[in-house]
């Protein structure tokens, strides 16, 4: 019994195993089917019937069949083989997509005139294919990725390779080509790795779009009869050494992108555009030959041309995009006679070899755009377009041989960055056309020792001449419209000794000139705004000239400059200065010596001054008792100091000073002279002043004088240190309300 159970198991499995399909759209297949016979009477094999039947192994089909269904045996991953019969006339879209595991295909002479899109498209083991000549349409990528296949014919009716026809086949080597075709569709041979040469026929006319992109094409001659190359059409072909291109009107995009072997290629008299990226990435293309007709040249059409030593460019070329010649690291020559408007961005960005270039018959440029020649490391002259307007942001960043350049005539802006990192230059002329100079515009050109601002200058950018270490002369046109200093503009100029700011710069700011250890005179007698920090650091700075009615200067705008003696000087008259003082008639009997007192004893002073204990009615008594001897001195003690006499700058003796300690300690405090420590100077909103609006006599018939403090500018406040101008103005509070001294 146990016999017969195990025959008829293994009979009811053959019967599993073995399917006669009899044309039904709609079967039951088991999973255990492994071989399918088509009945004789079939004429066509429905879609998706036996798809995804991967253990199906064995496919007979019959002589009456015509026609094999949309993806009737797709993915039937087990099939072994496929023989088609000579009956057949359609084999329609995905019918046998996927058999991985077919490993001949077998298509007859006979009927056959269609097969589908994707029809034998994955079917990685079948290694040849002959199709017959009465085939006259194969659909986009029927063959594609079919990874073992080597050998292909095509039938001879047939006129169109079809768009990703053997995509991904990376081991075709061989493929004949019939001669009626005329045209190869997009991605045809795509990544078609193996293949390294191939005869196309003379009547072919149009190759589309990534046609033979990634292949292992060595060398392709073009028909002379193809009027249309699409783009991208041998980019990526690594292995490409030559090609023959016909007379066509355009190099399209990409076209000959990464071909890495590529030395030599000759671009037809008919050309009149190159396209974007082009010839991009061909390392080993040593020269090439624009024709005279080339109106446009595309984005980066030749960057990273690594061998490219020099370049001609014709009088027709109108048009050229950003980056064309970009990271061309061995050109060393340009030809430059092309009739464009600008330089266009990153255009020569890189090109390390490049030593000179001369753009003086290039009458038509007017912009050099944004880091056109970045990084030109090499470039140690350029003569600019003759009617040059604009320079562009980082133009010429870090063309760190560059020893000169002559900014001439109708330039009205240099860009941020233009020329920062540029080390070795030396000499910058600029013409009165310069209206802007941008930020960082000539940031760490440590060689720079000497620059002239012209008048038509109204803006200079932050860090503009930052780290230029060797800057030891800037010179402004006096008459320039410049506003302010912006921040750090002179930072880290540690060779500047003097500046003398044009009279229209009204602001300075933020660490304008940090750190110029070197700086020991600055003219700023026309500025009304100093900012915090504006001269950090500047060790050595001896005298600045402000302006008498400046309204924020601080101690904090000479930061950190601790270790000098700072002279702060009026920039106008002694009647223009005491016009802003309330009650000015109250200083016009003061006077006081040319001496010198030394920074420590005016530190002391100022402590003993504030000490509160140092208040009272017997110190206010003898204040006024020695009114009189402070009126003997031969100055004005609200200060008399004509333009440019240094040598009658007054200032307190030291006995004087030691007077006013010993004598008048009810005063807040007292500036002496000029001659200031940083650390002591605060922000002055107003100045507070003795007020002297009366005259009387007393019972002895003395002139005297009425002082009410309470009528001042903030009297009874905590007095603040002032610069105004070229003055610092002498002056005392005294805390009583009213008092009358004689004198």
């Amino acid at each position: 019994m146990d016999d017969n159970a195990e025959a008829e198991e293994d009979t009811e499995e053959q019967k599993e195993s073995f399917f006669i399909y009899n044309g039904e759209k709609t079967v039951s297949i088991s999973q255990h089917v492994r071989k399918v016979e088509v009945h004789s009477g079939v004429k066509k094999i429905e879609d998706d019937v036996f798809s995804n039947s991967r253990q199906l192994e064995g496919l007979l089909l019959c002589e009456n069949l015509k026609e094999i269904g949309m993806s009737s045996f797709s993915y039937c991953t087990s099939l072994k083989k496929i023989e088609l019969k000579p009956n057949i006339i359609t084999i329609n879209q995905s019918a046998f997509e996927g058999c991985s595991g077919a490993t001949e295909l077998i298509i007859p002479e006979g009927a056959l005139k269609t097969i589908g899109k994707r029809a034998f498209a994955k079917c990685n083991k079948i290694k040849g294919i002959e199709i017959p000549n009465n085939v006259h349409t194969i659909g986009p990528l029927a063959f594609m990725a079919c990874a073992s296949l080597r050998d292909v014919i095509l039938p001879y009716g047939m006129t169109e390779i079809s768009d990703g026809l053997f995509l991904n086949c990376i081991n075709l080597a061989v493929v004949k080509i019939p001669s009626h075709v005329n045209t190869i569709g997009m991605e045809a041979f795509q990544r078609c790795k193996t293949m390294k040469s191939l005869i196309l026929p003379g009547s072919l006319k149009y190759i589309m779009a990534h046609a033979f992109s990634s292949s292992g094409l060595v060398k392709v001659i073009i028909p002379e009869h193809v009027v249309e190359i699409g783009s991208s059409v041998f980019h990526s072909c690594i292995r490409l050494e030559e090609v023959v291109l016909p007379k066509v009107e355009t190099i399209e995009e990409q076209l000959f992108r990464d071909c890495c072997a590529l030395k030599t290629i000759k671009i037809p008299e008919s050309v009149t555009k190159i396209m974007s990226w082009a010839f991009c990435n061909c390392k080993l293309l040593r020269a090439i030959e624009i024709p005279k007709q080339v109106t446009y040249i595309g984005k980066g059409a030749f960057q990273q041309c690594s061998q490219l030593q020099a370049i001609d460019l014709p009088s027709n070329i109108t048009n050229m995009e950003d980056s064309v010649f970009a990271y061309c690291n061995s050109l060393a020559a340009i030809n430059f006679d092309a009739k464009v408007k600008k330089i266009t961005k990153f255009m020569f960005r890189d090109c390390s070899a490049l030593q000179v270039v001369d753009f003086s018959n290039a009458n038509t440029i007017t912009k050099l755009g944004k880091g056109c020649f970045i990084n030109c490391g090499l470039l140690r002259n350029i003569v600019l377009p003759p009617n040059l307007q604009i320079i562009a942001p980082r133009a010429f960043k870090a063309c760190v041989s560059l020893e000169e350049i002559n900014i001439h005539r109708f330039i009205r802006s240099i860009g941020e960055h233009s020329f920062s990192g540029c080390r070795n230059l030396r000499s910058v002329i600029l013409y009165d056309s310069i209206q802007d100079i941008g930020e960082f515009a000539f940031y760490t050109c440590m060689s720079l020792t000497r620059i002239v601002i012209p008048v038509s200058v109204e803006f200079i950018g932050a860090h503009c001449f930052s780290i230029c270490s060797q800057l030891k002369e800037v010179i402004f046109h006096q008459a320039c419209n410049i506003m302010s200093i912006e921040e750090n503009t002179f930072e880290n100029c540690t060779s500047l000794k003097e500046m003398e700011l044009p009279r229209n710069v009204k602001y300075i700011k933020q660490e304008a000139f940090m750190n110029c250890i070197s700086l020991e005179y600055m003219n700023a007698s026309q500025v009304t705004h100093f900012s915090k920090n504006a001269f950090p650091y500047c060790t050595s700075l001896k005298e600045v000239r402000v302006n008498a009615r400046v309204s924020d200067i601080t101690a904090e705008t000479f930061n950190e400059c601790i270790n000098s003696k700072l002279k702060l000087t009026f920039s106008e008259s002694l009647e223009s200065v005491l016009s802003l003082l309330p009650n000015e008639r109250a200083f016009q009997s003061y006077r006081g010596s040319a001496n010198t007192i030394s920074t420590e004893r005016m530190i002391r002073m100022a402590r003993l001054l504030n000490d509160e204990q140092m208040r009272g009615d017997d110190v206010r008594r003898r204040v006024l008792f020695n009114l009189d001897k402070i009126c003997q001195e031969p100055y004005p003690l609200a200060g008399y100091f004509p333009h440019d006499d240094e040598e009658h700058v007054p200032k307190f003796s030291v006995q004087m000073i030691d007077d006013i300690i010993q004598e008048y300690k009810s005063l807040h405090r007292i500036v002496i002279n000029l001659t200031v420590t940083i650390g002591e100077l605060t922000k002055l909103n107003k100045l507070p002043l003795i007020e002297g609006r009366k005259r009387k006599r007393n019972n002895n018939d003395e002139k005297c004088v009425n002082v009410n403090p309470s009528d001042t500018v903030g009297a009874l406040e905590d007095i603040r240190y002032i610069i105004v101008g070229k003055i610092i103005s002498h002056f005392f509070t005294i805390e009583d309300s009213t008092f009358e001294t004689s004198y």
